[in-house]
């Protein structure tokens, strides 16, 4: 009902006097008053009629009485009460009339009421002498007359009719509107894709008749300046391919062919490109350079080859001085000339190369060569001049000779000064120019290197006037004593002196080659002129890159302002005929058709926009060679509709009167807050006993304890008992029976993985407007590309995605197979060797949270390879200066798996701090867990605890299914508790989901996990009454509890690891070292919010959170004969088999177990598929299942193999 008023307040733009009307429809029977206001809308937008009776007087009988209203000072007409005749009414009414004031002018509002004041008719109609035309006088007195001589029975029932239709019409659209498919941003499509004939050609092997008669299209040439260009639909071409070809097997058969051909043709590419080369020479270069003399007869060109000509005649002079006086300087000298000749050769190269065209292997030019030519030069004079320099003097020291006369290298030197203070003098005329043409100082034009190859000759020449006089004045000392030891350390010096020019050279061209920012005051120029355009709000993450030769490169992310584009795009348009249009609609689809047509002309207009505002920075500043303009993204799906404040803009007004105010409260939700940013952090084989909040004081876990004392600890949270099966049901929130993973793990050369028709989690939060980033261990498949994390809802991906690898090394040995595994999205991340994974997992988990828009929510996927054992060369893989720092723990494998944890808990707050330093952690959810339970005493190599409970990793047991884990949010209203509610990790997913404001009612029926979120907010048991552990019928177990009753049936290693294994840690509070909690950075960032409980109150919940046994021996229990039964309240550690005592709750469990078998699925493990072993794919763990056609047999077997 409130926003009926408010699409009436909108329309008719009444701002004073709906308030009223407003308290009217409060009053009167919910549907009625629906009714009414859809009237009122209708009104509103009729010229023609402007009188709506509707009588309500065969409404619901149940309907309350309407009490009298006081209007106030609002109404300029007094109302008017007249009486009724009794016979047409049954009984006496009376009737109010008001006149409001409204933004198109005056309403007169007629209520007819009976006797015991219920509603019979409201008649809302336009004072006849306010219409705007006298057609539109006529028209409505004629209205009123055929009304008034229409029977009124007639006329209530045709207008009851007529309602009745259009709220059916309205439902059924609502339906519509509900069945519609949503757009999944996950799924990969080339539905709708647009292909170039050229492609059409090379891709799919047509020939341009294949092409005549297949539907084409005009679009947008992506090249400035150039015409439209045409384009065929994808699904055409590629309908079209295979039906020249026969089938699609032929057509890639004839690709690979093909594609061979073309890598034989390319083992001559050299001869191509010089060729090619050759070819450009002859056309000469097109490329527009901003120096109006470009090449080596511009003023850099001109400079070099001056100073060409002046150092090659100085060195051919010096070498004779030399040769004549063997004088060490002389020689330091001569070979300072011949370095700078040969290094200004290359500077004449690098200017020639610098202007030529680009070309498919260098898109951007090759401006930069001028750097390259200049770094190169730097480095030889470093090597060549500074390195002879030293010798020659440090070997007159060790063997002085007498120097021979020194006349003529006086004379030479003298020579050599005037002709390199020539060449100084014409680089710094350049230079000088060249800055003043910037509006820059000297000294900030060479400091920048801004001419890289006048710079050379600038500081080479300067180098060479100073290191003659230097020579001069050294060579003098040796004739005035006659010791040849002030010359040798004369070339010395001139060594030095060399070394520091090369040094700045260097310097200079390494800072212009990373790439160095133009100019801040540029910079602001340029974003001046982008942010004065019309169509742009703001500007941000602004670039602009000195491409070299005075060219810059240009980006920018716009704030676009989509109004604006939008009224550009109905100026051209004829209003009159899309209004008309729109009134002929009936249904949804006709609607969705039309907005579908007409975003994707705005689509079009948007790219013509992009491409004018880039074309008019460019004539501007006509030295931006790329300018690379981007759309910000929105942060709603549907951009912003309303105005700052999300108040419509209809409403915004300087003052508001108290009758708007209150309107707009009645009328407007309030804006809810955004979606909680949800980060779920999963450790990977951690025990129970192995975290400090369950009690052990052995391995220091402050910031996973100051999480979990100002949060939630999950005392009775379940895992499933290994990875696969874990992540499967975190992902699906389904049992692993019900999706075919619950044997065993996933291995890399299995052709499989967690089926494609499941819905993952990051799904359905994208749906919501999440960004989405996992970070570690994946193990839910990469048979194929669809089956890793970037194709199943996921924005970013740093990790792996097998089930363990080295830690330092990355590499993983699955079936005595051995390969690479550390992903960056699809790509190898060979440049990550020997960076420690966890701090690989913690910097890009960080780096994501501080790049991120905080306008968007985020989930933010942490899933850790520690402390899972690695390789058999490196079972327990961490730093040793953290090892060492665990040295008080005897047992080395528990030494090193504590070093592996601690680098966790310290990731966890790293992580926690940049939350909080980004202002995300006041709307966070932060959900620690581990997949399963801990493989102690060996199992696996490893030696996690999960001491008192019962078992280890892939045990049905306590230890092997109850899992360590919290859960941190200032949303969860009480807090700082132990949680003894029934959870299982499968209840993630809907809970997350449900937290996130997802409707629960669209998620699928057959979802095991059960939303558990308002319960851990408040506190309240859930609804959760059994948990089904897992049915495993390839090793025959299975186990199931229900409230405090777990039965386990079957168990795995023939009860092998069935027992209770340490170590056990320590239980001491004494030790605990209990300050670390405050010191640590997550509980300094939850200090800051005033959620970390005093240190009373944390030794309490500790010791809430540990698990003691109960007294007593253990009875026999061997479930591989029959079934035990425990009682988890009285005896969590699995210490005594109640079946012979309760046989009769045994038989209810067990019949329940049955009713979970006939459910499942088989499993879906295969056989694993050689054609999966690394070293087929580079010795990397690859999805092969997308390249299987390279190999001869349809399925590798061993024998095949070998």
């Amino acid at each position: 009902m409130i926003f009926r008023v408010v699409d009436a307040a909108k329309i008719i733009g009444t701002r004073q006097n709906l308030v009223p009307y407003l308290t009217l429809c409060h009053q009167v029977n919910h549907r009625i008053g629906i009714l009414a206001l859809r009237k009122l809308s209708v009104l509103s937008n009729s010229r023609i009629s402007n009188k709506f009776v509707f009588n309500v007087r065969k409404a619901d009988k149940k309907q309350p009485s309407i009490p009298r209203l006081s209007y106030g000072t609002q109404s300029t007409t007094p109302p008017k009460e007249e009486k009724k005749d009794a016979a047409g009414a049954g009984k006496e009414s009376q009737e109010k009339t008001l006149e409001i004031n409204t933004k198109s002018g005056k309403l007169l509002v007629t209520t007819t009421t009976t006797a015991d004041a219920k509603l019979q008719e409201v008649i809302i109609e336009k004072p006849i002498n306010l219409m705007k035309n006298a057609a539109d006088a006529t028209a409505a007195k004629e209205a009123l007359q055929h009304s008034t001589a229409v029977s009124g029975e007639d006329d209530l029932k045709r207008k009851l009719e007529a309602a009745e239709q259009k709220e059916k019409l309205a439902e059924k659209n609502r339906q519509l509107a509900k069945k519609r498919i949503q757009v999944d941003f996950s799924r990969s499509s080339l539905e709708r894709n647009f292909i170039t004939p050229v492609r059409a050609m090379s891709d799919f092997l047509l020939k341009p008749s294949d092409l005549e008669g297949l539907p084409k299209t005009k679009r947008r040439s992506p090249y400035e300046q150039e015409p439209p260009i045409t384009v065929y639909w994808r699904k055409d071409v590629e309908a079209k391919a295979i039906e020249v070809w026969g089938s699609r097997e032929n057509l890639l058969k004839e690709c690979l062919k093909r594609e061979i051909e073309k890598k034989r043709h390319q083992q001559n590419i050299f001869t191509v490109k010089r060729r090619l080369r050759d070819y450009r020479r002859e056309i000469g270069s097109r490329t527009n350079v901003v120096d109006s003399e470009p090449g080596l007869f511009g003023k850099s060109g001109k400079v070099v080859l001056t100073a060409i000509a002046i150092n090659a005649t100085n060195c051919l002079f010096k070498f004779g001085a030399w040769l004549y006086t063997g004088s060490h300087s002389m020689f330091a000298e001569t070979i300072h000339s011949l370095a700078d000749t040969i290094n200004q050769l290359i500077l004449a190269y690098g200017i020639h190369k610098s202007t030529q065209s680009a070309d498919s292997d260098h898109p951007y030019g090759y401006a930069n060569m001028k750097y390259v030519s200049s770094l190169i030069s730097g480095v030889g004079i470093f090597c060549v001049g500074t390195g002879l320099s030293f010798y020659h003097g440090i070997m007159g020291l060790v063997d002085p000779h007498p120097l021979d006369d020194l006349y003529w290298a006086f004379f030479i030197l003298g020579g050599s000064l005037v002709s390199e203070g020539a060449t100084l003098v014409v680089a710094i005329n350049s230079c000088r120019s060249g800055a003043k043409a910037l509006g820059m100082t000297f000294k900030d034009y060479v400091v920048r290197g801004q001419d890289p190859c006048v710079n050379v000759v600038l500081t080479e020449d300067a180098a060479a006037v100073l290191s003659v006089a230097l020579a001069a004045t050294c060579m003098g000392l040796s004739s005035y004593s006659g010791s040849p030891i002030p010359d040798a350390v004369g070339s010395l010096l001139v060594g030095c002196m060399l070394g520091g020019v090369a040094s700045f050279i260097i310097y200079t061209n390494v800072a212009a080659l990373v790439g160095r920012s133009i100019r801040q005051e540029n910079l602001d120029r340029i974003n001046a002129e982008l942010e004065s355009d019309i169509m742009i709000r703001a500007i941000h993450d602004v670039k602009g890159i000195d491409m070299g030769n005075s060219l810059v490169r240009y980006k920018a992310e716009m704030d676009f302002d989509g109004r604006e584009l939008t009224r550009v795009y109905l100026d051209k348009q004829d209003l009159n005929i899309l209004l008309e249009e729109v009134k002929t609609f009936q249904t949804i689809d006709e609607l969705e058709a039309f907005l579908l047509k007409h975003g994707e002309n705005i689509v079009d207009l948007m790219g013509g926009e992009i491409d004018r505002i880039e074309m008019k920075l460019r004539k501007k500043f006509p030295e931006i060679r790329h300018c690379d303009l981007e759309i910000l993204k929105s942060s709603s799906i549907f951009g912003e509709l309303r105005e700052p404040g999300g108040i419509p803009e209809d409403f915004q007004e300087k003052k508001s009167s108290s009758y708007e105010r209150l309107l707009i409260t009645q009328c407007i939700p309030t804006q809810s807050k955004p979606p909680p940013n949800i980060v779920f952090i999963l450790a990977d084989d951690l025990g129970w006993n192995d975290v400090g909040f369950h009690g052990s004081s052995q391995i220091p876990t402050p910031n996973l304890d100051a999480l979990a004392y100002s949060g939630v600890i999950l005392n009775r949270y379940y895992v499933t008992p290994i990875c696969t099966p874990s992540r499967s049901a975190l992902m699906t929130g389904k049992y692993p029976i019900h999706t075919g993973m619950q044997h065993a793990v996933l291995y890399g050369m299995e052709p499989r993985g967690l089926p494609l028709t499941e819905k993952l989690l990051p799904q359905y939060l994208k749906e919501l407007g999440y960004m989405n980033h996992i970070y570690g261990k994946w193990h839910l498949g990469s048979y194929t590309r669809k089956h890793t994390p970037l194709e199943r809802g996921f924005d970013s991906h740093v990790g792996f995605w097998t089930g363990h690898h080295h830690m330092f090394d990355h590499t993983a040995v699955e079936t005595n197979v051995w390969g690479l595994d550390m992903r960056r999205g699809f790509d190898v991340a060979y440049d990550l060797h020997g960076y420690y994974t966890t701090h690989v997992i913690r910097d890009e988990s960080v780096a994501a949270i501080r790049r991120h828009n905080t306008s968007q929510p985020m989930f933010l996927y942490v899933s850790h390879a520690a402390t899972h054992s690695a390789n058999p060369y490196d079972f327990l893989p961490a730093p040793d200066e953290t090892v060492e720092r665990m040295s008080g723990i005897s047992n080395f494998a528990r030494r090193k798996f504590a070093a592996m944890l601690t680098e966790l808990d310290q990731s966890v707050g790293a992580i926690i701090l940049a939350l909080s330093e980004r202002g995300m952690l006041e709307n966070s959810i932060i959900v620690f867990s581990t997949d399963n339970g801990g493989p102690a005493e060996g199992f696996n190599n490893n030696a996690a605890s999960n001491w008192p409970l019962r078992g280890t990793k892939n045990t049905l047991w306590e230890g092997g299914v109850r899992g360590a884990g919290c859960i941190w949010s200032p949303l969860i209203e009480k807090r700082r508790r132990v949680s003894h509610q029934i959870i299982h990790i499968s209840d993630w997913l809907p809970t997350l989901l449900d937290a996130a404001g997802y409707d629960l009612d669209d998620l699928p029926s057959n979802l095991d996990g059960i939303s558990v979120w308002n319960q851990l907010r408040n506190g309240n048991a859930t609804d959760r009454h059994e948990i089904l552990h897992n049915i495993d019928d390839i090793w025959g177990s299975a186990a199931l509890t229900v409230d405090d009753w777990k039965v386990v049936h079957g168990t795995n290693y023939e009860g092998k690891w069935d027992a209770w294994y340490g170590p056990a840690g320590d239980h001491d509070t004494k030790s605990y070292n209990l300050s670390s909690v405050f010191q640590c950075p997550t509980g300094k960032a939850l200090n800051k919010l005033k959620m970390l409980p005093p240190e009373e109150e944390i030794l309490n919940l500790r010791r809430k959170a540990t698990v003691h046994c109960a007294n007593g021996t253990e009875s026999t229990c061997n479930p591989l004969e029959s079934p035990c039964l425990f009682d988890l309240i009285n005896d969590p550690c699995e210490l005594v088999n109640l079946a012979d005592q309760y046989p009769v709750i045994l038989e209810a469990l067990l019949d329940k177990l049955s009713d979970y078998n006939a459910t499942a699925v088989p499993p879906g493990n295969m056989p694993l598929d050689l054609r999966g072993d690394p070293r087929f794919w580079g010795y990397t763990w690859h999805n092969f299942g997308d390249e299987l056609e390279m190999f001869e047999f349809e399925n590798m077997t061993e024998s095949a193999f070998l």
